[in-house]
């Protein structure tokens, strides 16, 4: 439209654009967009090289973003925590620790963002007492206010790593009042380490403060599942029946020529359906194969999950050489990590995918979260 009309882009055009794409992977208008910049001369922009830092990272492309993020000429504290942010979406806690003691080294001064993404690279590198140090030093060092981010942070830095009586202290301890987002994180560890008494006194809290919310009752009922507690996870599924709560359906998307195609759990409406199908039961036969523990039933039996099938798709629809980008909108489930893992491995392909806690990088059978996450 602005080129029809001869307008002229300047550097808030290029950071509205990149701001608008950052969440959509979809890699080609990416590059298409940073392309554009560079021949418009902005690339040096301060404000266009924060946006094309954190659009790479989004996407999962996080060593293009610190190519940028060396480019930049005089780093302001967007830059930094745009990078830091960046390692922390990715997995790279102490990457992201790097690039934070790199800023108190140059004189640039921390905000709350900043301790954010310090804090989430911790947690979803387990690197616990790095955490509990950075926590403190915020307010000590730097007299900057906790907020209930940095404290739903620290609640799935600590439940992750097994703290939950700890966790649990600290929000009973905690001078603000407590989010949905710190119980939630408590919730989701419990889940992980199967305690369904927290649990329960998690999701009190949480239908206290949005009893509408899906997640809530997904979590106790999976914490119940993982315990062995059928008749306690019947009860959770028949109340969320009687206030008409549903879960939120998984589904996974991927760009292939210039066009995003959705899958959806047990997709049938895909025009390539079929192919995807048989490229999926040809990669788990191969599987099988060479990893004789698997237990193929199991396997097979989630072998329709969305991620499952964009990845397949992108298998059969991508070259050899080209990475594989997936989004989820949902945490990939603990079975689908360990199979795109596999899937990496003998298709020799690497896979990225990205779920609504982090980027899983999967390259050779191993994922960049070292299971994790």
């Amino acid at each position: 439209m602005l080129r029809e009309a001869d307008v002229k882009s300047d550097w808030i055009t290029f950071t509205s654009l990149l701001s608008a794409c950052a969440d959509s992977a979809a890699l080609k208008l990416v590059n298409q967009i940073v392309g554009q910049s560079i021949k418009s001369g902005f690339d040096y922009d301060v404000p266009v090289a924060n946006g094309i830092i954190t659009m790479y990272s989004k996407c999962g492309r996080i060593e293009e973003a610190q190519e940028i993020f060396n480019l930049i000429p005089v780093k302001d504290f967007v830059s930094w925590n745009a990078m830091i942010t960046g390692y922390a979406q990715n997995g790279l806690g102490r990457k992201a620790i790097q690039i934070f003691e790199d800023m108190l080294k140059m004189g640039t001064e921390p905000d709350y963002v900043t301790y954010i993404a310090v804090l989430s690279g911790c947690s979803r590198s387990g690197l616990v007492s790095e955490g509990q140090y950075y926590f403190t030093s915020m307010t000590k060092d730097h007299s900057i206010p906790l907020r209930p981010e940095h404290s739903a942070c620290m609640e799935d830095l600590l439940g992750r790593a097994g703290y939950l009586e700890q966790a649990k202290m600290m929000i009973d301890e905690m001078p603000i009042q407590p989010t949905a987002a710190v119980w939630g994180a408590l919730l989701g560890a419990c889940q992980i380490h199967g305690n369904t008494k927290l649990a329960e006194c998690a999701v009190k809290h949480l239908f206290e403060l949005d009893w509408k919310d899906s997640g809530s009752y997904v979590l106790l009922a999976n914490t119940y599942a993982n315990a062995g507690k059928l008749d306690d996870v019947a009860e959770v599924r028949k109340l969320m029946r009687e206030r008409g709560i549903q879960k939120n359906p998984g589904c996974s998307w991927i760009e292939v020529d210039n066009r995003i195609h959705v899958f959806t759990v047990d997709d049938t409406s895909h025009p390539q359906i079929g192919d995807v199908h048989r490229m999926l039961d040809e990669v788990l036969k191969k599987i099988e194969e060479i990893v004789y523990m698997i237990d193929a039933s199991s396997y097979r039996s989630r072998s329709h999950h969305s991620e499952r099938l964009a990845a397949a798709f992108g298998i059969l629809s991508l070259p050899i050489w080209m990475p594989i980008h997936i989004m989820k909108n949902l945490r990939i489930c603990g079975d689908c990590h360990r199979v795109i893992k596999l899937m990496s491995l003998v298709t020799a392909r690497e896979l990225i995918v990205r779920d609504t806690t982090l980027f899983h990088h999967f390259k050779n059978g191993a994922c960049s979260c070292g299971d994790y996450w």
